[in-house]
């Protein structure tokens, strides 16, 4: 389980599943450190909201003995990355009137998965971690989200339809 949810969630065409369904989400990869880590570039927005979320996001796959500990950690832009630079953007001189524009939020998450295999077939998923509510999402929802997330993972890695209809 953790192999197919790590090939899921090491590919950004296939991660998008992890957003609210009601948002526009894009995953770019920054960097693929080696075949158990990636750094993603991440946006998330709703039209009805003048916020844009963005994030630096490394995911991690960790082999803790015969287990599997999955690691998502969202990096500081100006510690890591852009150091005294405006976070925010561009100039919009000129954009105004053709672009909407949308105030840029940085997420500050980190959130893990544990998978303890548990017999041939079958395995304990403990899932932990901090998620800050933004403008888009208060915190509760985006538990919520990672849980719908879960179960289409699940779904496309075992190929059952889950206990839960959508």
């Amino acid at each position: 389980m953790a192999q197919g949810m790590w090939e899921i969630l090491s590919q950004p065409e296939r991660v998008a599943i992890m957003s609210p369904t009601d948002a526009n989400a894009c995953f770019h990869v920054v960097q693929r450190v080696n075949d158990n880590a990636v750094l993603y570039y991440y946006t998330l927005e709703r039209e009805d909201v003048d916020v844009r979320v963005r994030a630096f996001i490394l995911a991690m796959r960790v082999n803790v003995g015969s287990d599997y500990l999955l690691l998502f950690r969202t990096l500081d832009p100006k510690k890591y990355f852009l150091g005294n630079e405006d976070c925010t953007g561009a100039t919009r001189r000129g954009r105004k009137k053709i672009e909407p524009h949308k105030e840029n939020v940085w997420l500050d998450a980190f959130v893990w998965n544990m998978y303890e295999g548990h017999g041939d077939d079958s395995c304990m998923n403990t899932y932990g971690g901090e998620l800050k509510s933004t403008a888009i999402l208060a915190s509760r929802w985006w538990h919520i989200e990672i849980l719908r997330a879960a179960q289409i993972v699940e779904s496309q890695v075992t190929g059952s339809l889950g206990l839960l209809q959508a």
